[in-house]
C-alpha cells in the first residue's frame, strides 16, 4: 500500500508481517492448531490468522484472518496488532479505518516492534488517522531506524535531507542513507548515490554516485533508473569501467556485511 501525501516524501512500505514466531508457522495439524486457538492461545490464534490470510491448508479468507488476528491482538500479540493495523489501513478483510489502524500500530509500536514504529511514523508524516506531526513522525521513524529497519533508516535520512521534524543536516542524511544502502535497500542506495552525485553531505564523487545508482537500478529502483544515465554521461569510458568495478565491490561489501549479521 502506498500513500501519496502532497509534500511529504516518505517512502512507505505497508506489508503484512506474515511470519510466525520463532521458526515459521506452527507445523501442528490444522485441527490441533485451531483447537489451541479456540482455547485462547494467542500464538495459535496468530498462526491461524496467517494460514487463513495466505490460504495455507484452507482457502484464502482475509475476513476470517482478521478475526483471528483480532483475538491474538487483544491479548497483546505485537505482530497480530501490526497485521490487523495494516488490514485496517488497506480495508483488507475489514472496513478501512485509518484511526483504527493507528490505534493498533501504536499498540505494536509501544512494544518495540520496528515495522509498526516505522509505519506509525508514516501515519504522522502523512496525517493519516492522526494530525500531521513531523516531530512525532521523526521520533517514531528514528526508533525503527535505530533497531536496524532499512526502510526507516532511509526515511530518517530523507527527514534530515528535507529538514522535516529534525534540523536539516545533509551529513546526517548521508549517514542514515548509507546504513540503509548497506542493508541492500534499493531506494536507500539510490538516495545515497544522488548525495554523491550532487555533493550533498559528502564530497562530490561521480564514480561513487554511479556505483550506488547502478546497484539500485539493477533492482528496478525507479529513482536510480531516472538518474543513472545522466550520471554516466558525466564519466569518461575509463571512469565508467571503474564505476562498474566499484559496483561489484560494493555488492561484495554488502553481501559480507549482511552475512555477518
Amino acid at each position: 500500500m502506498t500513500l501519496n501525501p502532497p509534500f511529504v516524501l516518505l517512502r512507505i512500505e505497508l506489508i503484512l508481517a506474515l511470519v510466525c514466531l520463532l521458526c515459521g508457522c506452527d507445523s501442528s495439524p490444522e485441527s490441533s492448531l485451531q483447537e489451541r486457538a479456540e482455547k485462547g492461545d494467542r500464538t495459535a490464534q496468530f498462526d491461524m490468522g496467517v494460514r487463513c490470510y495466505e490460504g495455507l491448508g484452507s482457502p484464502k479468507d482475509a475476513k476470517v484472518a482478521a478475526r483471528w488476528f483480532l483475538l491474538s491482538a487483544e491479548q497483546g500479540h505485537h505482530i497480530a496488532q501490526f497485521n490487523l493495523g495494516e488490514m485496517y489501513a488497506k480495508g483488507d478483510g475489514v472496513i478501512a479505518s485509518m484511526t483504527e489502524a493507528v490505534r493498533l500500530l501504536r499498540l505494536s509500536a509501544d512494544q518495540g516492534y520496528a515495522p509498526a514504529q516505522f509505519n506509525l511514523g508514516v501515519m504522522y508524516a502523512n496525517g493519516a488517522g492522526v494530525s500531521r506531526d513531523h516531530q512525532q513522525a521523526a521520533s517514531w521513524v528514528r526508533k525503527a531506524a535505530e533497531q536496524g529497519n532499512a526502510h526507516a533508516q532511509a526515511n530518517l535520512g530523507l527527514l534530515y535531507d528535507k529538514g522535516l521534524g529534525v534540523s536539516k543536516d545533509s551529513s546526517e542524511a548521508v549517514r542514515w542513507y548509507r546504513k540503509s544502502a548497506y542493508q541492500g535497500y534499493p531506494w536507500g542506495q539510490a538516495k545515497l548515490g544522488l548525495m554523491y552525485a550532487y555533493g550533498w553531505g559528502v564530497p562530490k564523487d561521480t564514480v561513487e554516485a554511479y556505483a550506488w545508482l547502478n546497484l539500485a537500478a539493477s533492482r528496478e529502483d525507479k529513482l536510480a533508473r531516472e538518474f543513472l544515465a545522466d550520471v554516466e554521461g558525466q564519466l569518461t569510458p575509463s571512469l565508467v569501467h571503474l564505476a562498474q568495478q566499484r559496483t561489484k565491490d560494493l555488492q561484495r561489501e554488502i553481501d559480507a556485511t549482511n552475512a555477518a549479521k
